[in-house]
């Protein structure tokens, strides 16, 4: 059995929060999502996980403390765990004790509470348990106004957890926050903790980061740290320490505060997880002056974005002419068209590529100072002089992911991030098939079919997708099929993936069966709901 892991860093830097340098000026603020009690946890119920969670803050002594998803009886245990503290928290579907808290709790001898309250994430922020833009569940925003009793500073904290399933609500949250920030807290020391469900590569991150209709912007203290972070590759695990690797929970400050240290916590005991999410602290230090944005140094590399092609077609009949971008200056673009995954090695871009046959593209950018992006594939397929007519689909996809005589699969155009335009076919829970009119009998040697991963909001790649071919729609043949086996398994960021199945067959009619992954795992936040699949581009050759 493993014993309490980790505060794992170099031993040059255990204890730098304890021990190191914290000045009288300084603060030591958590963002924490403790996991709502869920009975299917298995052994990392919250039963056997408070117990951790009283320990850990015990030790860490934080002064200030946003939690997220926290259950009414569940805050009366962090309560009683931590009678240092006060707090203030409502329930997020009535305003009282019903659903998840994102309670902020702060040290009663330390800090006077000069104002305090909470609104929603929704386009009807005052009204209790309002949702907007695509959220499944109400989400609520918690804040205080302090005064720290001995310094004199008066500074205010918000505390968040943003949708698990809309990309859409998540970055209209993150305006609103801005917004409210700016009318109750403008020019005033500011923190906001919380649980934002996206990478630094979503436009959500990108919006409280950056300057959004001169709206102040607002640093992430991992980036910021004076010494470098500790333990901050991860956030969340769902439990499972070796398979995730996704950092979703921040401590953001605004320039009325510096970056001293900054610390993601791995905290296991005897197998059992302190959440399914680490904690993560941040010291910080009021400034005797404001900090430009120029002077907020980032003590880490700078992450290289993603490029960008020029063409949303997957298909094309004779020739294709792709330019490449990077959005990030100076960045060099390398690539690869026969599948195998490129490196500083390969092919750098410097002139459109011309492509004459079927190619699997896969390209990222990198450069001095900079982390490598992640690789962008792309698959383009050069078609035959053959038909692609929809002779049936089966179930309906849902009304509202659907599009016109379903031509959306046969217009060679790859879906676009508004999933709601048109562009796919969406379906709940359901296995699906969809038959091809090729109107003639035809040699068939592959059929290609492009499908949508993005966990956050349900959507998860098909556990196989099956091939039959038939010329009269009784007798059918197997043509191929071709299985998902990691479909479950958590997926860092959206993607758009195109399966390949090769055979040698001849017929008519197509018939393509996409089985559904199944329920969601354990590790997902709405474990148990129905998964969707998205369908785009059908192409038969």
């Amino acid at each position: 059995m493993r014993s309490l892991v980790l505060f794992t860093a170099l031993s040059v830097l255990v204890g730098l929060f304890s021990s190191c340098g914290r000045t009288s000026k300084s603060m030591k603020i958590s963002s924490f999502n403790v996991r709502y009690e869920n009975p299917g946890d298995g052994v990392n119920t919250w039963e056997n996980r408070k117990s951790l969670i009283n320990e850990f803050f015990s030790k860490k002594d934080a002064d200030i403390i946003g939690f997220q998803e926290v259950l009414h009886h569940q805050l009366q245990d962090l309560s009683q765990m931590l009678p240092e503290y006060d707090y203030v928290g409502v329930g997020r579907e009535d305003g009282k004790e019903k659903g998840e808290f994102a309670p902020i709790f702060f040290k009663k001898e330390k800090f006077e509470l000069l104002a305090k309250s909470h609104f929603w994430l929704s386009e009807t922020p005052e009204v209790v348990g309002s949702k907007s833009w695509g959220a499944q569940l109400a989400r609520i925003a918690t804040w205080v106004k302090l005064k720290n009793k001995k310094s004199g500073h008066i500074f205010f904290i918000f505390n968040t957890h943003l949708s698990h399933v809309s990309e859409f609500a998540r970055s209209e949250s993150a305006v609103l926050l801005l917004k409210k920030i700016k009318s109750l807290a403008a020019n005033v020391p500011v923190l906001v903790t919380g649980d934002f469900n996206s990478v630094p590569d979503d436009l959500s991150y990108k919006t409280m980061t950056g300057n959004w209709h001169e709206l102040d912007p607002f640093s992430d203290s991992y980036k910021i740290s004076r010494n470098l972070p500790i333990n901050s590759d991860v956030t969340f695990t769902g439990f499972d320490n070796s398979k995730n690797n996704l950092r979703i929970d921040y401590i953001f400050v605004n320039g009325y505060l510096r970056v001293l240290n900054h610390e993601t916590f791995p905290v296991i005991k005897d197998d059992i997880y302190i959440s399914d999410h680490w904690p993560v602290i941040s010291e910080v230090e009021f400034t005797s002056q404001k900090i430009t944005r120029h002077d907020q140094k980032e003590n880490v590399p700078r992450i290289a974005q993603k490029p960008i092609v020029n063409t949303n077609r997957i298909t094309f009949s004779s020739e294709l002419a792709l330019e490449l971008k990077s959005p990030t200056p100076k960045a060099d673009i390398h690539y690869t068209i026969d599948g195998t995954k490129p490196d500083s090695l390969s092919l750098k871009y410097e002139a459109p590529l011309k492509l004459r046959k079927t190619t699997i593209l896969k390209t990222f950018s990198t450069g001095k100072n900079l982390i490598e992006s992640n690789i962008v594939e792309r698959t383009f397929i050069k078609r035959k002089n053959v038909a692609n007519r929809i002779k049936s689909i089966t179930p309906a996809p849902h009304k509202k992911y659907s599009s016109p005589s379903y031509k959306c699969i046969t217009d060679g155009i790859i879906g676009s991030t508004n999933i709601s335009d048109g562009s796919w076919l969406g379906f709940n829970g359901e296995d699906i098939q969809v038959i091809m009119d090729l109107k003639k009998t035809r040699s068939i040697s592959e059929v290609y079919a492009s499908f949508l991963t993005d966990q956050s909001m349900w959507i998860f790649s098909p556990a196989k997708i099956s091939i039959d071919v038939s010329n009269d729609l009784k007798k059918w043949t197997s043509f191929g099929h071709m299985e998902f086996p990691n479909a479950l398994k958590p997926q860092t960021h959206r993607k758009t993936d195109i399966a390949r199945i090769t055979g040698n067959s001849k017929g008519r009619y197509v018939k393509i069966s996409i089985k559904n992954a199944g329920p969601l795992p354990k590790w997902h936040s709405s474990e148990g709901e129905a998964s969707w699949v998205f369908i785009d581009e059908v192409v038969v050759q």
